[in-house]
């Protein structure tokens, strides 16, 4: 079955949906090659398990589902572009779990010696230390995988490759992520939040515990950037109604749905009168925003550093 995968996903195609599964093919090798090999000779010595219909539709369901998201048509807008990015990132996911859930049984079995043909015993021995062996250590060159054409400043391990990982690579990942904190790029890499944020969320959640800032109350927030890791993610950690207006606010698959506009907006919105309050991170903003904002009538009851929250009056 294996050997069909790479015949099949290497062959040169020109036509129909063959190139399609070629690559979706690709990605279950490159996902979960190693436990592909070993469900494979497994099913060829007789293991049940890695014969399993659960395990041989569930890898059949994701290459095809990657493989079908790949010959949408091309007028199908964010939908389309949405099903492209998701599906494919989210096989790489779950797919090496359907193979490991082969690939497991298939070792056991071989150790048990119920393969047929029958396996010696020191034959079964070196099988599983050959599957120890090229499972454990990374034993391959360039950026972990993704970069065969890498011949200079090569990270050995690339972290956020989504391939499989060898045994070791994925414990030293986890162990360099543990020590820095895992969120990396944000103000606080632990926290995610640096203080002068979270003396703003502060804020909001006494407004919230005093009642006057509901679920539904819309909240004006106004940045350089809407990243959560540039401003301070109101919607995330007090869980209010925000709206972004930003310098470069974004419109594709993955933000489709509103509340993401740019400074053209901005007047409409704080002489709309809908925003219970605003929230201001002057940070790379041209001047004067503070004085318009109370303009339009909003009152401010709190500043630091960082920002400035108004209230409506």
């Amino acid at each position: 079955m294996v050997l069909l995968f790479g015949s099949v996903s290497t062959a040169p195609v020109q036509i129909g949906p063959a190139p399609a599964i070629g690559d979706a093919l690709n990605l279950a090798l490159e996902s979960s090659g190693v436990l592909l090999i070993v469900l494979g000779i497994g099913a060829a010595l007789g293991s049940r398990g890695a014969r399993s219909p659960i395990v041989i539709v569930g890898l059949i369901v994701g290459v095809m589902a990657v493989a079908i998201t790949q010959v949408l048509p091309s007028n199908l807008g964010f939908l389309g572009d949405a099903l492209r990015f998701e599906v494919p990132k989210t096989v790489f996911y779950w797919l090496s779990f359907v193979a490991a859930a082969g690939a497991a049984p298939a070792l056991t079995s071989a150790w048990g010696g119920d393969t047929r043909p029958a396996i010696a015993w020191t034959g079964r021995v070196a099988m599983l230390a050959g599957f120890v062996i090229v499972a454990a250590l990374p034993l391959r060159f360039g950026n972990s995988g993704d970069d065969s054409a890498c011949k200079v400043d090569c990270a050995p391990i690339n972290a956020y490759h989504l391939g499989e990982h060898r045994w070791s690579e994925s414990f030293a990942i986890d162990l360099h992520f543990a020590a820095s904190g895992f969120w990396r790029g944000f103000p606080d890499a632990r926290l995610v939040v640096d203080r002068p944020r979270q003396e703003i969320l502060e804020a909001l959640r006494a407004e919230i515990d005093a009642g006057r800032l509901r679920h539904d109350t819309p909240v004006l927030h106004i940045a350089s950037s809407f990243q959560q890791w540039d401003s301070t993610p109101l919607g995330v950690f007090d869980g209010v109604d925000e709206t972004s207006v930003s310098l470069k606010p974004e419109v594709g698959h993955q933000t489709v749905g509103g509340r993401l506009y740019g400074f053209d907006e901005l007047h409409g919105f704080l002489t709309s009168g809908q925003f219970g309050y605003v929230v201001l991170e002057p940070g790379g903003l041209p001047d004067g925003l503070r004085q318009q904002i109370e303009s339009a009538g909003y009152v401010p009851f709190f500043s630091n550093e960082q920002g400035q929250v108004f209230r409506a009056p």
